[in-house]
Order: structure tokens, then C-alpha cells, then sequence
């Protein structure tokens, strides 16, 4: 609404509000939105912090591990496939109590163990600092944008360019750069 025009429709709109957090969107198709960026987010999750070292496999809690499954593709069918037999022919979308009680304890394992964890919190504190530091180089540097990217208003070319880049990218530029 404040960015862009984008003439989304009402329903659209609600979805996107209501992916993340208590409300629940006023359509199925928001509802299962809702389920799928939870699902996603977790397992991107465990897989990042198992390969940057916060997480081991065998971490996960015995419980989630035998409910969910141990592996990233187990994990994801076990949560879907439940949505999908606890859904289909009916009003709500919903997970069966097992395998939602599991998917609340492995979040909950994720909040504890990865996003609060010093360490993470010390990285999220250089990321940001780097991510600051591409913006103040590069609204100095406009010319050194790709030429798709200079255009006006520079504030919102660099933030753009910045929004786009994959981790290694963002990586490797910064080694180049600072």
C-alpha cells in the first residue's frame, strides 16, 4: 500500500498480512500460505544452522525427529501430507495435533537454540553493519551499479540492488569492497 500500487485484491492483500503471526487469513488460500512459509522458514532454518555450525543433525529433539522425521525432505512431507489429509474435503485448513504440537516444538527449539543464541545475535550485528556499509558505498559509488540499477531516486536503486543479492554474492562483494 505504501511502496506500490499494485492493485492487489482485497483477499490478496489479507493473505499477505496474515502469512506470518496469530491472524488467520480470510481465505484457504491464505491459510495454507500461512502453513507453507512456517514449514519453509523451519526447515531452511535448521539446514542453514546446521551448515554454519549452531546445529548438529542429531540436535533436533528426539520427539520432533520421531514425528516429523530427521531429514530436511522428511520433515517437509510428514507436515504437508498432514495438512493434506486433515484438510481435504473440509472448511479448515489445519495439521493434526501430533504433528502441529511437533512442528511448535521444533520452532520453539529453533528460538532457543538459533535465532536468540549469542553467537547469532553477535552475526546478525556484522551482517547489519555490512549491509549498511554496501548502502553508504554505494549511494557514493552510483555509478558502480549495473546500468539496470541507475536510476532515480538513488536511495531506492541501492536499496533495490542491496535487497537482491544472494548471501554469497553479498559475501564476496564485501570482501572486494572493504
Amino acid at each position: 500500500d505504501v511502496l506500490e500500487d499494485l492493485n492487489l485484491t482485497r483477499e490478496v492483500r489479507n493473505g499477505i498480512v496474515c502469512h506470518t503471526g496469530r491472524r488467520k487469513a480470510s481465505t484457504p488460500e491464505g491459510r495454507i500460505i500461512h502453513f507453507a512459509d512456517r514449514i519453509a522458514y523451519i526447515n531452511h532454518d535448521i539446514d542453514d544452522a546446521i551448515r554454519s555450525g549452531f546445529l548438529s543433525a542429531d540436535s533436533l529433539p528426539p520427539r520432533v525427529i520421531s514425528v516429523l522425521g530427521s531429514r530436511h525432505s522428511q520433515r517437509i512431507n510428514t507436515m504437508v501430507m498432514d495438512i493434506i489429509e486433515q484438510s481435504s474435503g473440509k472448511e479448515e485448513i489445519k495439521m493434526s495435533p501430533p504433528v502441529a504440537d511437533a512442528m511448535d516444538e521444533l520452532r520453539n527449539f529453533m528460538f532457543e537454540k538459533v535465532y536468540f543464541h549469542p553467537a547469532r545475535i553477535e552475526e546478525e550485528k556484522k551482517l547489519s553493519a555490512m549491509i549498511e556499509g554496501f548502502y553508504h558505498y554505494y549511494m557514493e559509488h552510483f555509478e558502480l551499479l549495473p546500468p539496470e540499477y541507475q536510476r532515480e531516486p538513488h536511495i531506492d536503486a541501492v536499496c533495490d540492488y542491496i535487497a537482491g543479492m544472494t548471501d554469497s554474492f553479498a559475501i564476496n562483494t564485501a570482501a572486494q569492497i572493504f
